[in-house]
């Protein structure tokens, strides 16, 4: 299987590929540790076995796991990964690992036709009778409103008066009582101040996770930003960028929600984990062989929804593959791919090459340096 590399690579790093003519492929319902290399039964056909290099940013050769300990690192790493460190407590505090919101059209205002004017009246003397009238009716409404005015504030005297008169104890009761009606009629001019104080206080920084270990809050973390330094040759802004581009990606494609999604088990012959290799590394099986079955190409392959399906399948057993790995220091936080040819579809099958294709350069922005070593077995 070939690799592509990204856009974005710098100096590619070097997977260790291991080319054999036969290989003893297990069934994913049984667990046993699995020989690989040397460990390989002896047959009387003597199988040839074949050592190629691929070049990938996906892992280096990883005969031991790459320490992640910033005394065992060199100064320059240890000192590339105090810088990363740095620019992702930034962006938390800034939260610029968050996506934009979408930009909303704003609709222009509406413009009501004016109401033509009315006509002047000509006539230059109007009737004076009618207009003394209106201002009377003004002057009398005017001292109506003063004069309930003036009895709301003498029952509120009253109110207080009594109640102070009938129990002492309900005097403050009684005030509130009268303040709180009283006010209540005033707009509160003040509210607006609070709002703006409020948009004012800085936001609490920004708590992301990936590969469901939180950023900076777990010493795990570091395990993986060395990860990504390596992917990038540990040019720090490069890495950086890497990093925030996955965690949009994964925000966008909904990883936390994928985790718990039912895509059904039609595929489970098709990759599946089994068994550990001499160092320990689990190993996954790419049985490819297994969509010589036109019903189950079909039910994957058929047409874009369908494919996309296939492509979340595969990213979520990914990524539960990648959360039960040890990220402590010094533990085993690679895999082992044994990509099984036999019978695989021919070349005409461009739905399975192109889902291949995508996905695989979905792992390589999003999940570096996890592969182990890869085996390929080509079995005739």
């Amino acid at each position: 299987m070939s690799h592509h590399d990204s856009p974005n690579q710098t100096t590619p790093h070097v997977v260790e590929e291991v080319v054999v003519t036969h290989v003893n492929v297990p069934q994913p319902e049984k667990t046993a540790t699995i020989p690989l290399e040397s460990e390989q039964p002896e047959t009387k056909t003597n199988p040839v076995v074949e050592t190629v290099t691929l070049e990938t940013h996906l892992s280096k050769p990883n005969t031991e796991e790459q320490t992640s300990k910033p005394s065992h690192l060199a100064d320059n790493e240890n000192k590339s990964l105090q810088e990363l460190k740095n620019l992702i407590q930034e962006a938390l505090n800034n939260h610029a690992f968050s996506a934009p919101p979408p930009i909303k059209e704003e609709k222009q205002p509406t413009t009501v036709a004016a109401a033509p004017e009315k006509e002047l009246v000509s006539d230059a003397n109007p009737p004076e009778e009618p207009a003394q009238e209106n201002k009377d009716d003004k002057v009398a409404t005017k001292k109506d409103e003063e004069k309930e005015g003036d009895k709301k504030e003498e029952e509120v005297k009253e109110n207080v008066v009594s109640s102070v008169e009938d129990d002492g104890a309900k005097t403050v009761e009684a005030i509130e009582e009268s303040v709180v009606a009283v006010s209540a009629s005033v707009p509160a001019e003040q509210e607006p101040v609070a709002e703006k104080v409020e948009a004012s206080l800085p936001l609490p920084p920004e708590e992301v996770s990936i590969y469901g270990i939180p950023f900076l809050a777990d010493e795990r973390s570091d395990v993986i930003l060395l990860k990504f330094l390596r992917a990038r040759d540990f040019k720090v802004k490069e890495a950086f960028t890497m990093i925030k581009n996955t965690i949009l990606w994964r925000k966008e494609f909904g990883i936390e929600e994928l985790m718990d999604e039912k895509l059904g088990d039609e595929l489970e012959k098709v990759v599946y984990m089994h068994g550990f290799d001499k160092e320990g590394h689990p190993v996954c099986y790419n049985i490819y062989g297994e969509f010589q079955n036109k019903e189950l190409y079909k039910k994957t392959f058929s047409d874009e929804e369908k494919r996309h399906n296939f492509l979340k399948w595969r990213i979520q057993f990914l990524e539960k593959s990648i959360r039960n790995l040890d990220f402590n220091h010094g533990g085993i936080c690679t895999i082992v791919h044994v990509n099984d040819l036999k019978d695989s579809p021919g070349p005409g099958k461009w739905e399975l090459r192109q889902a291949t294709k995508q996905a695989l350069q979905l792992f390589q922005d999003n999940y570096p340096e996890f592969v182990a070593k890869q085996v390929i077995s080509l079995c005739f």
